[in-house]
């Protein structure tokens, strides 16, 4: 279907666009390769409503892919950030702690462990006693290292259930950082929880519906990380582009030759379509297949990315692979970002279940 963007969608693209090079490559670089969680950038993107994208009076899931694609083009571990940050405001839309997180207080969703991988709805974090306290450890948290929030993904009785933590509570630990090959800023950490306090008003939504919270906060941070592929390709390309044109060989700039200009075109094809596949996604956000749509582009951006990214780096050639390049770290964080909001494999999961609902599978999540 053809897309135009509202006024208010592209004032919130060229604002984002313009934030994104105030940050500028360089910094971005900088950070990646010191590990350095953004955290002034986090708070001037909460300046300009960024960390309120997925809140219901937000302005909704369009401006939210296009916002996170301007970022990325620059940073996508900054993106990753948001996307993670606003899919834990998605996941609690209906507690008091909802506010706090639009205003940008930074959170982090805690639903993956080390012990059950993509099983994640099986988790071995448990809330129980009287009063209810939570032990366990929740791997993958992204922005862990900064989160005055902690959304954690608990066993309480036979069903699941959503508590908001205060990031500094008592029995709450933080692992080391472990260096990464990608979004290497994002401050991810594993959370050890021993016996913290966890009272009823932190529950999310009743109890055993912590399930539910989660999935919601999982489309929009599916969403995201779609969002913040397609600007990591764009950015690639950005950076090959003006590589070819300035560099002279054999007489002329390489962009002249056909091997090289095909390459560059066939970035900006596939980047075409998994943008269009996005705004298609973005535009289910509230439908009964929202997820399913964001499935659909995670899954072809992911493995878009990839290609694309590597195709960035063969055109700059030995300068690709170099920091000093600016696509190396692009490629890198593209590879992370297919597992933000589960992996392309959980994604085509959810797709061939809503393509063959009379299949019994093997698994069931």
């Amino acid at each position: 279907m053809p897309f135009q963007l509202s006024d208010d969608e592209r004032l919130m693209r060229d604002t984002v666009r313009q934030f994104a090079q105030s940050w500028g490559l360089a910094n971005a670089a900088e950070a990646d390769r010191f590990d350095r969680y953004p955290a002034q950038p986090m708070a001037d993107a909460a300046a300009l409503g960024l960390t309120a994208l997925a809140a219901r009076d937000g302005p909704g899931a369009t401006a939210f892919v296009l916002a996170l694609d301007e970022v990325a083009q620059v940073d996508p571990t900054l993106a990753a950030c948001l996307a993670a940050h606003n899919g834990a405001l998605a996941a609690a839309a209906d507690h008091q702690v909802a506010a706090q997180l639009a205003a940008g207080e930074i959170a982090a969703l805690l639903v993956a462990e080390e012990a059950s991988g993509s099983d994640a709805l099986h988790p071995g974090t448990v809330a129980k006693g009287i009063p209810l306290k939570l032990t366990g450890q929740k791997v993958w948290g992204i922005n862990a290292v900064a989160a005055r929030h902690l959304l954690v993904l608990a066993k309480e009785g036979d069903g699941l259930s959503l508590f908001a933590l205060p990031a500094d509570a008592a029995g709450v630990t933080l692992g080391a950082n472990d260096p990464l090959m990608g979004l290497r800023a994002a401050g991810i950490r594993t959370v050890y929880l021993s016996n913290v306090a966890a009272p009823d008003a932190a529950r999310i939504g009743a109890a055993g519906a912590g399930g539910h919270a989660v999935a919601a906060g999982r489309t929009w941070m599916t969403l995201g990380a779609a969002a913040a592929l397609c600007g990591a390709v764009g950015g690639a390309l950005a950076a090959a582009t003006t590589f070819a044109q300035n560099r002279v060989q054999f007489g002329a700039p390489i962009a002249t030759y056909q091997a090289v200009s095909d390459g560059l075109t066939t970035i900006e094809v596939q980047l075409a379509a998994a943008r269009a596949l996005v705004l298609q996604a973005a535009a289910r956000i509230g439908e009964p297949d929202a997820a399913i749509w964001a499935a659909r582009a995670k899954a072809f951006a992911s493995e878009m990315a990839i290609p694309m990214t590597r195709q960035a780096i063969r055109v700059q050639g030995g300068t690709g692979f170099m920091r000093e390049g600016g696509t190396e770290r692009f490629a890198r964080d593209a590879r992370a970002l297919q597992f933000v909001g589960e992996t392309v494999q959980m994604q085509r999961d959810v797709l061939k279940r809503a393509m063959l609902p009379d299949v019994a599978f093997a698994a069931e999540p």
